[in-house]
């Protein structure tokens, strides 16, 4: 028998060698790793930099608008919340239409009165309503929302409103249904406030 024969592998024509070639070990690469060895200490620094700068201005109009909007008082905040947490935060429909018919320029008028409604439905506790001195042209447009679309809304504000003061616990919700319901039947010429 010849002794090298022992050490080699043994194939065919028709099949594949024995054992596989021989090569070198190679280190398993974390792919994590793999994919940020390619930048550099300096692109990593500006990448951190940038994180914080957009990290501090979301926190900062985050706090802008809770205490501008949601309330700087402690009842108007906690209700606020309550109500983003219940539903509220549906309100963005409102300017998210609005915004679409400022578009259209002729559509300003109507997109501002959305805005109004908009506002209102999302943070209505703290807010106040009242109506100034409206032109001819402010009645007749509110009579046109209201025969159009406003009644629908304001049914549908009413329902809620009903529905909430039925559970006692529901009142203060209730009320803020009722400003809706000025703000969803006639709003051109209504204005919108924080209360004092």
């Amino acid at each position: 028998a010849n002794p090298e024969s022992s050490n080699t592998c043994s194939s065919t024509p028709s099949s594949t060698p024995a054992c596989p070639p021989a090569s070198p070990a190679q280190p398993c690469a974390s792919p994590i790793l793999a994919r940020y060895s390619a930048y550099s200490v300096h692109d990593l620094m500006i990448g951190a930099v940038a994180f914080c700068i957009v990290g501090y201005l979301a926190v900062s109009l985050a706090f802008s608008f809770i205490f501008t909007y949601v309330g700087n008082t402690p009842g108007s905040f906690i209700g606020n919340t309550l109500w983003l947490a219940c539903g509220g935060w549906m309100g963005m429909y409102y300017y998210f239409l609005g915004w679409l018919l400022c578009m259209t320029i002729v559509g300003i008028p109507l997109g501002r009165q959305l805005f109004k409604m908009g506002r209102l439905s999302m943070v209505p506790f703290g807010m106040h309503t009242s109506y100034g001195q409206m032109s001819p042209l402010q009645v007749i447009a509110n009579i046109l929302w209201s025969v159009l679309f406003g009644w629908e809304l304001f049914l549908a504000s009413l329902v809620s409103a009903v529905f909430l003061a039925c559970t006692i616990v529901g009142i203060p919700f209730a009320l803020q249904h009722l400003k809706l319901m000025r703000v969803c039947l006639a709003p051109f010429g209504l204005a919108v406030e924080k209360s004092k």
